[in-house]
Parts: structure tokens; sequence; C-alpha cells
């Protein structure tokens, strides 16, 4: 009898588990019930959206959930659970915060934030009303820390400037005008700054550097960039990304076409130029394939615009340029000089 029933009482205990297993968890829509979602927005004083901002949301077990804003300063903290959070604002160049939040009162919390920009000062000496130049602060992507030793090297000279202990760096740009530094550091990912500074003022630049290899294999891209600059001609143009974000057009051909730059060269970008994308060539891609938000830096090359010839060197033999077909007057104009034949796009 005792065999028997132990081998019949297995699957009514197995059974009785389940059954309050099942009684126990709650419905799955029950779950989704009980969490929240926090939305906002990152903005100045002045109410210009900030990208790249980091957010995390603590709580005393610690943090529970970690953002970055996009371009348009949102951020979106999903599947939240009811309860009291610090959050902590930072962003490199600006003042960091942090907030009390209360999650729980409504399924979505809205949560807009503003950021107060650090002064970032000059050396006594060079503290003029009619100095002009690049200044700012650098630092780590992943916490927001500033870095120093950090290098930038002007494309149009041979000078170096690095960064101090606090993250900051100057570079005088005499006579003004449309430019990109190429940044690096050891232990972090080299990248692409541009700026736009008029004559007698200057701009400020809040940059971040992600970690990863300082090495690159395309040290032949960022060569040939630097002597396009210093060969280039008055069939040429460049236009910094800080240009082409103002005209709030999504679509890089009617930024360009909208920028004052471009308007001011009267040279005319279309489909049908030959487009390099981070140094390669992309035969048959026309240049309204990308969008504005993900564009560092453009460069811009009539017929005999570049004397280096790098690009027209490096474009693959009877490749198609553009979008395929064209405007025959748009290819007539490329042919006389007017039109771009060349456009080099350097990603964000």
């Amino acid at each position: 009898m005792a065999r028997s029933f132990r081998s019949l009482s297995l699957p009514f205990v197995t059974t009785a588990v389940l059954a309050l297993s099942a009684l126990a968890a709650p419905p799955v829509d029950a779950q989704e019930d009980s969490l929240f979602t926090m939305r906002g927005m990152v903005r100045t004083a002045e109410g210009v959206p900030i990208d790249e901002v980091l957010l995390t949301l603590a709580r005393d077990t610690g943090d529970v959930a970690r953002v970055y804003t996009l371009r348009s300063g949102a951020f979106t903290m999903p599947k939240l659970t009811a309860g009291e959070y610090t959050l902590s604002v930072r962003r490199i160049g600006y003042e960091t915060r942090r907030l009390p939040v209360q999650i729980g009162q409504n399924r979505t919390l809205a949560f807009d934030v503003t950021l107060v920009a650090l002064p970032i000062t000059l050396e006594a000496a060079r503290v003029q009303a009619d100095w002009t130049g690049v200044i700012g602060v650098v630092g780590n992507y992943e916490n927001m820390e500033a870095l120093d030793g950090v290098r930038f090297l002007p494309l149009s000279s041979t000078d170096t400037i690095t960064s101090d202990a606090s993250g900051r760096f100057v570079l005088p740009v005499p006579e003004g005008g449309t430019g990109a530094l190429r940044v690096e550091r050891s232990g972090y990912a080299p990248r692409l700054v541009s700026y736009r500074v008029q004559p007698g003022q200057r701009v400020e630049l809040a940059v971040l550097l992600e970690s990863g290899s300082s090495e690159t294999r395309d040290s032949w891209a960022w060569k040939d960039l630097a002597q396009r600059h210093k060969w280039s001609t008055p069939r040429s143009v460049r236009v910094a990304r800080a240009e082409l974000l103002a005209t709030d057009s999504h679509n890089l051909l009617v930024a360009l076409e909208q920028s004052a730059t471009v308007q001011n060269s009267g040279m005319i970008f279309s489909r049908s130029a030959c487009l390099f994308v981070n140094g390669q060539p992309r035969p048959g891609y026309p240049i309204d394939g990308l969008a504005t938000e993900r564009v560092e830096y453009v460069e811009g090359y009539a017929v005999r615009g570049d004397l280096s010839r790098s690009l027209q060197l490096r474009w693959p033999r009877n490749a198609e340029c553009g979008a395929p077909g064209g405007n025959p007057a748009i290819r007539r104009a490329i042919e006389t000089g007017q039109g771009v034949q060349f456009v080099a796009v350097w990603l964000r």
C-alpha cells in the first residue's frame, strides 16, 4: 500500500504546486498595469533642445534607468515601478542637476528639464571683444567627466591644441570661417567636429568622446581631408553641422540649398553629384538619401575645385554618380563648374 500511495501522491503534489503558482503569479496585464513611463525634454534656458544629455534614474537600491536625449532633446524611460527616485541630468559644458521624481500617480509622467550652460573662460590675454575663434570643453560620453590631454588637430593648419585639466580648449581662428577639427585621445575613438565662426566672434563647443580604439583603419581618409583643405580653391564650399541644423530641414540636400554658405557661394548641389560618406565612395547614392541630423560636416567641390584630386582619384572607374538618370541642365552646370561635382559627407 505504501508503494502505491507514494506513486499516486507525486502527480497530486505537482498539480497542487502548479495550481498555487498560477494563483500567486499576477496576470501579464496586471504586471503591465503596474509599470509607468517617464518622458520629457531637456533644453537650455533659451529653450534650445540639447542632445546627448545623460539622464540616470536612481533609488536607494541603485540606478534603475539610464538614457541619452535625442537631437530633439527628447528622452523616454519606460517600464518603471512606482516610487520615489532621484533623476541625475548631466551634459559636459552644462551644470549638473539632481531632481526628485515621484512615479506612480499617472501612467505617463511628463518631466522637462532646463540646463544652464557653464561659462567657458579664456586666458586673460585673449579676453578681448574682437577675439575670433573656438572655445570649448571636452568630456567622456559614458560619464560626462571632463577629459584632459585631448588633442584637437585643425584641418587647415599643422597646429595642435590640447585640452587642459578641466577639459577646456581654445582655438584661435583669426579670419573666421568654416572648418573642422580632428579630435583624438588614447583609449577613445577619434571623431570630427565642425565649426563656423564669424570674424570678431567666438563659438562654444561641448565635445564628447566615446571610449574605444584610438586607431582607425581609414587614416588615409583623414589625410585626404586635410590635403583638400590645404589645396582647395574658390570653386569649393564647406558647411558645418550647426549651419545645417539651423535650416530645420531633415533632408540634407534641402539643408545645403538653404544654408547661407551655399547660397552665398552660388554653387549648386544636386542629386547628380558623386557622393563620398566618411571618405568612402557611394556610387548611385544621392545626397538627399542622408538625414541632416546624422551629418557633422560637408565638403563640396566643383570641377577643378580640389587641386589634390583625392576624390576624383578614389572614385571607382565608370561608376555612376548620384541618382540614376538626372537632370540634363544640372549635368551641364556640373560640367561648366557651377554645379558641385563631388560631395564629401562626414557623419556625426
